[in-house]
């Protein structure tokens, strides 16, 4: 199929109408597909995740606000720890452990509870169990129980699985431990504080350079001194929209035979970026699709870039 093209080029080659209504279609269905998953347990678990991911950032930038002296911001960065699911809130719990004590903790832990027997909301049994082992921490930090300190590994191992980062920061909470032990979450809020203020400052300068280099650049077009660097238009650039549209197809094909890869061999989901990068990066290969249409490699390589 040929178009006619009134630059003076040629005939463009290739498909290139076709190829944009496959990229049109493919980004239309990845919203379809995204909008459904919201229904299915893949999906739960997968928002679960990345609600657990930024949980434990947001709460390791508390705790290296808190180890700079920024007070009034970790106690207002502590209330949102005190709504949303109850994963959370029991994440919550744990923060305002390290924060304020175990006497804190637990005087919150004994809210939540009271919070979800009035709404007539009932914890799941990992969720029960996780709660009487933290009310076992704090209670026996405090006072408040005679119950022993020490869990059983079951149960320690239950909350590392069920809370993760907040796990470990409630079996060495303060008290509990000694600084040695306690060392290494705290060092990682720390750390995660660091990096951040970097990045900040980062921003901030890349913010304030491309503010003058936009300055310079208009100035420059308003001089008529600002040239483009466009090459001429080809026939051949027609190939590069079937080039993306093909690109586009093989990646939502390897996405789904990776999920039926990790769901029918389990062992394989602690290599779950690894392989996911290494397969998605052979991807890359449908660049020789110009090149299999006829395309000279060395032009095809200058028009991908």
């Amino acid at each position: 199929m040929h178009q006619s093209n009134d630059s003076g080029i040629g005939p463009s080659v290739g498909f290139p109408r076709i190829a944009w209504l496959v990229i049109i279609l493919i980004s239309l269905l990845i919203i379809v597909l995204h909008l459904a998953s919201e229904s299915t347990d893949a999906g739960q678990a997968y928002r679960s995740k990345i609600s657990h991911i930024t949980e434990r950032m947001d709460a390791q930038v508390i705790l290296g606000a808190r180890a700079l002296g920024m007070g009034s911001a970790v106690e207002s960065s502590l209330q949102t720890f005190q709504s949303g699911s109850i994963d959370r809130r029991i994440r919550g719990v744990v923060l305002l452990g390290e924060v304020n004590g175990s006497e804190a903790a637990h005087a919150a832990l004994l809210r939540l509870e009271v919070q979800m027997d009035e709404a007539g909301v009932a914890p799941d049994p990992e969720q029960h169990r996780v709660m009487e082992s933290l009310g076992r921490i704090y209670g026996a930090a405090t006072g408040d129980t005679e119950m022993p300190e020490d869990l059983r590994p079951a149960e320690q191992d239950l909350l590392v699985e069920r809370l993760g980062w907040f796990g470990e920061l409630a079996l060495h909470s303060p008290g509990r431990d000694s600084d040695s032990v306690r060392t290494d979450p705290v060092a990682k809020a720390r750390a995660v504080m660091i990096v951040l203020f970097v990045l900040i400052i980062l921003l901030l300068g890349g913010f304030v350079v491309g503010l003058a280099l936009l300055v310079v650049l208009v100035v420059l077009a308003c001089h008529g001194r600002l040239r483009h660097a466009l090459g001429p238009a080809s026939p051949q650039d027609g190939l590069l929209a079937e080039t993306f549209a093909i690109w586009m197809l093989l990646f939502l094909l390897m996405q789904y035979l990776l999920s039926l890869l990790f769901r029918g061999v389990p062992a394989l989901q602690e290599y779950q970026l690894l392989l996911t990068g290494v397969i998605q990066g052979l991807t890359a290969g449908v660049v020789c699709w110009p090149v299999l249409r006829g395309d000279i490699w060395s032009r095809a390589r200058r028009a991908i870039g």
